[in-house]
């Protein structure tokens, strides 16, 4: 029986096999039999936006950037790769990275300056871009109704006033690997139901057999 030990830590389940870079991953899983893989189509936007839309009880929620990106992720970062001069994998962890609460700016201060290599036309570009501009609005609104006594933190000011300060992003990438987890542990028991051998990563999974009909296992016609 295919089987894998999993270091449980942050709401995620690590084990060496996922360090490996891919050309060796693949082809190593695939000697196991573990053939087929899938993962959570955009998963942080995906999942932030549904739990936003949970908090209002599926009411439906006007996020048009968002939106336009699940549907057109590939070209949407194709365009911003091309417009910046980055490359398309950099201007995916940017915008990721913005539903977590990243902000564009120049200096070693904003996490994100090294994917457009400190350059100041690049940060402008992503500043003043329409596209991301709108989607950090809808991103604002999704967090607007994600958050809540939990999340909140409390500043002290100089004058020795308090108030109320943001999420920060470790609290917002804690948000997102519970959402994340919560996906997993649902596959994971599906996977173990069914009998199909699997090994497990953080937003994505490698199978021995190929789902079947989801409708069909939901019935029990298994």
């Amino acid at each position: 029986r295919l089987e894998f030990n999993y270091e449980d830590k942050s709401n995620r389940l690590w084990h060496p096999i996922q360090h490996l870079r891919r050309e060796f991953k693949k082809p190593l899983l695939a000697s196991a039999g573990l053939v087929h893989q899938y993962d959570i189509e955009c998963a942080a936007p995906t999942l932030i936006r549904q739990f936003a839309m949970m908090r209002r009880d599926g009411e439906y929620l006007e996020l048009p950037a968002i939106e336009h990106y699940l549907k057109n992720k590939s070209e949407v970062r194709e365009q911003i790769a091309r417009e910046a001069e980055i490359n398309g994998t950099s201007a995916k962890v940017i915008i990721n990275a913005l539903f977590a609460g990243a902000r564009i700016g120049r200096g070693n201060r904003f996490a994100l300056s090294h994917l457009l290599d400190y350059d100041q036309a690049r940060v402008i570009y992503m500043q003043e871009n329409e596209f991301v501009t709108q989607l950090r609005a809808d991103i604002k609104t999704c967090w607007s109704y994600i958050k809540d006594k939990h999340h909140e933190r409390i500043t002290k000011l100089k004058n020795g006033k308090t108030r109320k300060a943001p999420m920060a992003p470790k609290q917002k990438w804690g948000v997102y690997f519970e959402l994340e987890r919560q996906v997993l542990n649902a596959v994971r028991e599906y996977l173990t139901q069914t009998n199909n051998p699997h090994f497990l990563e953080h937003d994505g999974w490698n199978t021995k057999n190929k789902y079947r009909d989801w409708e069909t296992d939901r019935k029990g016609v298994v």
